[in-house]
């Protein structure tokens, strides 16, 4: 195959083309996926050398995704300055998924890991991914007691997938890939620096659909967290906090911070927020979205093997619908037997004709 050089052409987000996501690819590998620097490329219609695009793709081994790509997360592309591609490892459809971030004190005491345990506990009860940048102390011990009872986890890299092949990380990244996910928008062996650690917690903000801070004291509160919370209240994404009330984080909108005791707390102020439910509510949608949840785990409601965080739903024919299965949002199935009472009464007696069925095949 002869190769020369050319002109890149304009990216307009509308040409879902393989030679356009191997174009974004091969700049990002350039320029170490810097994204100022691959849109400054885009706008000035910069030449390319094909003989360095070909050179570059054919030593390039890792699965990504291009903001191109049907897969690539809404969540992230809908956001300000989202990364043109990004690298991962383990299965890339837990970014669907809604998923708590963590961080936390970064000199862990004896005395606060009973607290950070029960949280853990909560993580995999409800089956919730968490992400984490694995940073000492706090973070650390929670990603690890996560990974090692096999819960779901997230790991968000400031480096590229290479730099983690390091005798000292291997065995547990291979542990990750197994349940969870390790992502990055920088190719390849690129170091750790600044501004990516700076840009990683901007990408854990986007990818999360909430925070959660754990024992975090004020003479510990850095850049890297400040970034993170500030992305997070940017993003309208809310805050929770173990433990009491703190001074020094009294420049969070107090609408978008919480303290609670556990997961559940959290997840009834996620509920409230994202369904306008009022306290009185919560009860009787806990239940519904219990009830739900746990006819997915015994097998009579099916995931979207292409989005886990949606179930299949068969609808006959209205003037919405016509016949067939759907892919419907978990929650908002649940939402929908909140709001209609026969619709949750003919879910309980066909989840109790089933189970009556199997009992009596047994």
């Amino acid at each position: 195959m002869n190769y020369k050089r050319g002109k890149l052409p304009l990216f307009d987000g509308k040409e879902l083309s393989k030679m356009n996501e191997e174009l974004l690819l091969y700049l990002s590998l350039k320029y170490n996926g810097d994204n100022k620097k691959i849109t400054e490329a885009i706008n000035r219609q910069e030449t390319i050398d094909f003989e360095q695009q070909r050179i570059l793709l054919c030593d390039f081994n890792s699965n990504y995704v291009t903001i191109l790509s049907d897969e690539y997360p809404e969540k992230i592309k809908l956001g300000e300055n989202p990364p043109y591609v990004l690298f991962y490892k383990g299965d890339i459809n837990l970014i669907n998924e809604q998923s708590i971030a963590f961080i936390g004190t970064h000199s862990l005491k004896e005395n606060e890991i009973d607290t950070l345990k029960k949280y853990v506990l909560d993580f995999i009860q409800y089956n919730i991914p968490i992400i984490s940048s694995m940073r000492m102390g706090a973070e650390s011990y929670v990603f690890r007691q996560a990974l090692s009872n096999n819960a779901k986890t997230i790991v968000v890299l400031p480096t590229g997938l290479d730099f983690y092949k390091l005798p000292l990380n291997s065995q547990m990244f291979k542990e990750i890939e197994k349940n969870g996910l390790i992502i990055t928008q920088y190719p390849t062996s690129a170091p750790p620096n600044k501004l990516r650690m700076l840009e990683r917690q901007k990408l854990m903000a986007k990818l999360c659909d909430c925070l959660l801070v754990g024992e975090l004291k004020k003479n510990e509160l850095d850049e890297m967290d400040l970034e993170l919370i500030t992305d997070v209240i940017y993003s309208n994404k809310n805050i929770y906090f173990t433990g009491k009330q703190n001074n020094y984080l009294d420049f969070i909108v107090d609408s978008h911070l919480f303290y609670v005791e556990s997961v559940k707390d959290m997840l009834n102020e996620e509920f409230k927020k994202n369904l306008n439910l009022i306290d009185k509510d919560l009860e009787r949608f806990n239940e519904i979205y219990s009830n739900v949840k746990n006819a997915i785990n015994e097998g009579i409601l099916k995931l979207d093997p292409n989005n886990l965080n949606n179930i299949l739903v068969y609808r006959t024919s209205s003037n919405i619908y016509p016949d067939g299965w759907y892919s419907q949002d978990i929650i908002a199935v649940a939402f929908e037997m909140f709001n209609n009472e026969k619709n949750y009464e003919d879910f309980l007696d066909a989840v109790n004709d089933l189970q009556n069925d199997e009992e009596m095949e047994i």
